[in-house]
């Protein structure tokens, strides 16, 4: 029997495992996504970040969802590796590679974890959304629940509401199901309500399509604070506050969002490999 070392970290909302592998072990990243993402027999992890080092601080990285299956690279799960790769190896920034992916992260001097994530998009067609134009500042109405609705894409759709009273931050449950599935969005979209705290905090409340309201989400963040920060009631830096914790988010028109949290190591283990799991 063998035993591998994991680490399971939290960061905006999300619980990820991580895990060096060695050289045998590389194309084995679905076996052991589903025994370690497992929520009965493994960690519950949402996404395996599977790591193998090429030179210090530089690591070639998969990511696997519970399903053994691979999905793109979750921003919060790159901050998660970083505080692995940096803390290990006493250095201040680490590199990312896959094939056609390439991401820095550095740490700041007060301990976050700083990355740059694509300009978003406001153009319908990206979004998508099924009328000419993206919506923005669109009157909606969800029941007797009246909004104005923007739309854009950072990575994935959003639908961002503002809201006049932050009690009405838990409409979340309401209004979150009803957008998800409405037909602006042939595709369905995520959601973020917010509250303008002033006019450096806004705190948000997020609905992910397929998965419901969740606790954060980084892309969620970026949405909210984008859409703050282009109708002038934020300013850059923002900080954007879940039930997860809290992010810092920079941008300015027509350039890339530079991303700012902490991500948090919650324990490590050592999982048994029998032979019916063994690389």
């Amino acid at each position: 029997m063998k035993g591998y070392e994991f680490f399971r970290y939290f960061c905006a909302g999300q619980q990820y495992v991580l895990c060096e592998a060695k050289a045998d072990q590389w194309t084995q990243g679905q076996v052991l996504a589903k025994v370690l993402c497992d929520p009965l027999k493994g960690t519950g992890a949402d996404t395996l970040i599977l790591l193998q080092k090429k030179n210090k601080g530089v690591y070639c990285i998969q990511s696997f969802n519970e399903l053994g299956e691979k999905r793109p690279h979750p921003e919060a799960g790159i901050l998660s590796a970083a505080d692995w790769v940096c803390t290990r190896g006493q250095i201040d920034h680490c590199l990312f590679l896959d094939d056609r992916y390439e991401k820095k992260v550095c740490r700041t001097d007060t301990g976050e974890y700083a990355l740059q994530m694509e300009a978003p998009s406001f153009d319908a067609k990206k979004i998508p959304v099924s009328t000419q134009g993206a919506p923005w500042g669109k009157p909606i109405s969800i029941g007797d629940i009246r909004l104005k609705l923007y739309s854009l894409s950072v990575g994935s759709p959003y639908a961002v509401c503002f809201l006049d009273w932050q009690k009405n931050l838990n409409w979340i449950d309401k209004v979150g199901p009803e957008l998800e599935k409405h037909f602006l969005f042939p595709l369905r979209t995520n959601v973020a309500l917010a509250f303008v705290l002033n006019p450096k905090n806004i705190m948000i409340r997020v609905w992910e399509r397929d998965s419901g309201e969740q606790p954060g989400s980084v892309r969620a963040s970026v949405a909210a604070a984008v859409v703050s920060i282009k109708n002038n009631v934020a300013q850059a830096p923002l900080w954007v506050h879940t039930k997860a914790g809290k992010s810092e988010i920079s941008w300015s028109e027509n350039t890339s969002i530079d991303y700012k949290a902490n991500a948090s190591l919650l324990f490590r283990g050592i999982f048994e490999c029998t032979e019916s799991t063994s690389f």
